[in-house]
């Protein structure tokens, strides 16, 4: 929001390191994660940096936990395996890592899941929609998309039309 590139080095490592201070966190000097998003990803975050960082940090951590149930959920109803199973697998990957590190896979995964049981009710348009949500991490919504687009001929224009949308964001956003 302050106009400044999210790929470089500054100031992203100076607003890093000022975030990890908050909670008593202490990075090393020199260290940086720059953003390894495309333009429209980074676009769908703008909501939560109008927050300050303690309030973005809680809202992400509730977003990302609502996610791994609503995803716990899906997978019951898509899958039939046993709620254990299912709970197990949530647990040990997609909450354990992703809800302690802020990890952007527990809302990709549930898009998935949302792409995946509309797809299958015949609710090409939602499914879209949801697997262009997913595309903040291309490399899981991708194939997905690809997936559905070929197997599916009546995904093909809700699809373009996600893309399309998508490429808007990346652009004004870019």
């Amino acid at each position: 929001l302050a106009g400044h590139d999210p790929y470089a080095i500054e100031p992203l490592r100076g607003c890093e390191h000022d975030a990890a201070s908050v909670f008593a966190l202490q990075m090393p000097s020199g260290f940086a994660t720059p953003a390894p998003l495309p333009p429209y990803a980074i676009a769908f975050f703008v909501p939560l940096a109008m927050l300050s960082f303690e309030q973005a940090s809680c809202a992400w951590f509730l977003i990302s936990l609502g996610a791994v149930i609503g995803t716990a959920m899906l997978l019951l109803r898509l899958t039939r395996l046993p709620a254990l199973a299912i709970g197990a697998a949530l647990v040990l990957s997609d909450a354990f890592v992703s809800l302690n590190e802020g990890q952007l896979v527990p809302v990709v995964a549930l898009m998935l899941c949302i792409a995946a049981a509309a797809a299958r009710a015949g609710r090409m348009g939602v499914a879209a929609a949801a697997l262009a949500a997913a595309a903040v991490e291309p490399h899981l919504a991708l194939p997905a998309m690809a997936a559905l687009a070929l197997l599916a001929p009546q995904a093909r224009r809700p699809m373009l039309i996600a893309l399309g949308a998508l490429a808007i964001v990346d652009v004004l956003a870019g």
